[in-house]
């Protein structure tokens, strides 16, 4: 039986796996700086894309001195005309933007007809209850 426990080795051998695959999926749907201006400047100002990045509103994260921004915050070279409602239901489940990335990108959730929160934020029949999955978060997935 003691065979199936696993050792503290092991148990730290799996989490650091568990947090690069976190970071790796993280980092696949960001975008660096470069990126981000480069989007925003398409219907921005350099002084508005000066003003958009320094405020705040883009959340970013750094790994290895690389900072990223989760993608699925802009829509058509700015921010997501509901990304500050977004935030505030993540808020209210995690302080961790790789986590609130995980939760808008990667679980697939039956009564969202196996959609995404993202997806179905943007799908008009999805819409409503994408929301109401966004505020019943930390009541279980």
């Amino acid at each position: 039986m003691s065979e199936l426990i696993p050792t503290r080795e092991e148990i730290i051998a799996m989490n650091e796996l568990g947090r690069a695959e976190a970071r790796e999926f993280f980092i696949t749907g960001s975008y660096s700086v470069e990126q981000v201006r480069r989007e925003l400047s398409t219907v921005h100002t350099e002084p508005e894309v000066d003003e958009i990045l320094s405020s705040g509103r883009l959340r970013h994260k750094e790994f290895e001195g690389q900072v990223y921004y989760p993608a699925w915050q802009l829509r058509e070279g700015a921010p997501r005309p509901d990304l500050d409602r977004i935030f505030d239901e993540l808020d209210r489940y995690t302080t961790s933007l790789t986590t609130a990335d995980r939760v808008m990108r990667l679980a697939e959730h039956d009564e969202l007809g196996g959609a995404t929160i993202l997806v179905a934020l943007d799908d008009p029949e999805l819409h409503e209850r994408a929301w109401a999955k966004l505020g019943r978060l930390g009541e279980g997935f």
